[in-house]
């Protein structure tokens, strides 16, 4: 496993592509799209997947800021110009 971290292929998933449509890219350098996968246990988090949007101005943090101890996820993240590469 390469760790949380996906790259960014095209076409983007409608998430993603939701995402980065929506996104002010003269206000935000960065978009991460976080995917929570589906709990394992029946604790803090429920069972059902789940996608936030994070935008940053500057750099991203590093990708373990998302680790909460219940849920595995993965991370597109993206900029202005890797995204008119993809388009």
């Amino acid at each position: 496993m390469l760790g949380p971290l996906e790259p960014a292929r095209s076409p983007l998933p409608p998430p993603v592509r939701e995402a980065c449509e929506a996104t002010d890219w003269g206000e935000y350098a960065v978009l991460d799209v976080v995917t929570f996968l589906p709990a394992t246990s029946r604790g803090f988090e429920g069972d059902r997947q789940r996608i936030e949007t994070y935008r940053y101005r500057e750099r991203a943090p590093p990708v373990d800021r998302y680790e909460n101890g219940e849920r595995a996820y993965r991370i597109q993240r993206l900029t202005r110009p890797l995204l008119d590469r993809l388009e």
